[in-house]
């Protein structure tokens, strides 16, 4: 019933040392010369298993055993520790988990998406159509499918599960309170959000396509062509910038310099992202490129996907820009300073802006859809 094999006397300073065996069989000690204060380390702590050896075990008999031998020695102080161990050993043999609950899960969704059609709050509250819905669950099933014979409650985590917790957390929701929605233990509604995230990233349905060919480019230069007022700029084709996402300050296991994410001009932590968008407010590129604290300017570079992207449109087609970029054969920005007070650059301002909103207007959609 003894649990400790052996027992050891070590002084602080890692001097010479006195054993004791468990059935009470004195080793020869020698004697401490440094004076340091005892200190009692046992092989118990690498056999200590509270809730599974423990609760196996006669815990009186146990404890009459440990204290002969534990009588072998001079100082009870020494074993501070192992009384510590014994009292945790009472308190989980009283104190086990409770019974799990049990989540009556079935038609949760589904009653739940009837609920909000007959509201009139479907899309409100999901932030897109019941088709649109439906479309995304077929699309992100074959990602977030679960093994259903695994569920221990009423009925296992489907696809809708997943995909409802996902839009509604988007939304705006916590997660603490939508899990009782589709009725989950938190544990399970933060590993469904994670699931859904990852299968939106990686469903090719659902990637961002740029322009594959010249003819697709053109189609694009359409469009900002009828936006544009007498069509002065009639070779736009493309409108990026920069788009500040705020974050909690990171910490140090996940990054090596904390003060980089830290933005002066927002006052906040966050990351810099760079995004391209074309007239009918559809994103050709979107990036998480750099810490909060690098600007515009020298976050492009880095990006060789926006770059490459520009690159490929033809020669006589541009982007579109704020002052924040440097101007160049693709990239056209707006007039600064000084330069405004002559009033056909302060009209080119004005032609490059109207068609340049179009990128603040999808970030303003991408936001208030999904806070």
């Amino acid at each position: 019933k003894s649990v400790v094999n052996v027992a050891t006397r070590h002084c602080s300073c890692r001097c010479s040392s006195g054993l004791s065996t468990s059935d009470g069989r004195a080793v020869e000690r020698s004697s401490l010369k440094c004076g340091s204060p005892l200190r009692f380390e046992s092989s118990m702590a690498h056999h200590y298993r509270p809730t599974s050896l423990l609760t196996e075990l006669d815990f009186d008999g146990w404890r009459g055993d440990m204290e002969a031998d534990l009588g072998a020695w001079e100082d009870w102080q020494d074993f501070q520790s192992l009384e510590e161990l014994m009292s945790l050993g009472e308190y989980t043999m009283f104190h086990s988990r409770g019974e799990r609950w049990v989540h009556p899960r079935k038609d949760s969704y589904r009653l739940h998406t009837e609920q909000l059609i007959h509201e009139n709050r479907f899309h409100t509250e999901m932030r897109m159509s019941p088709d649109a819905v439906s479309k995304l669950i077929n699309i992100l099933a074959p990602r977030i499918q679960r093994v259903e014979y695994n569920s221990r409650s009423e009925g296992p985590i489907l696809p809708e599960h997943i995909v409802g917790v996902g839009l509604r957390t988007l939304a705006g929701g916590s997660l603490s309170d939508i899990r009782h929605i589709f009725k989950m233990s938190v544990g399970a509604a933060y590993v469904s959000f994670n699931d859904f995230i990852d299968g939106v990233n990686t469903a090719p349905e659902l990637a961002i396509k740029p322009p594959q060919s010249d003819e697709e480019w053109y189609q694009k230069n359409l469009g900002f062509l009828a936006k544009s007022s007498h069509h002065i700029m009639n070779g736009t084709a493309l409108c990026i910038d920069g788009y500040f996402q705020r974050t909690n300050m990171p910490s140090l296991s996940e990054v090596t310099n904390q003060i980089a994410y830290y933005s002066g001009h927002y006052e906040s932590y966050g990351v810099n992202c760079l995004a391209g968008v074309f007239s009918d407010l559809q994103f050709a590129h979107f990036s998480v490129i750099s810490s909060g604290c690098t600007n515009d300017n020298q976050s492009y570079p880095r990006d060789t996907g926006l770059v490459a992207l520009i690159d490929s449109m033809p020669p006589e087609l541009y982007a579109l820009g704020d002052a924040a970029f440097d101007v160049s054969e693709r990239l056209l920005i707006p007039f600064t300073g000084s330069q405004r007070a002559d009033p056909d650059k302060d009209a080119f301002n004005f032609y490059l802006s109207q068609l340049r909103i179009r990128v603040e207007m999808a970030f303003g959609r991408m936001v208030n859809k999904f806070r």
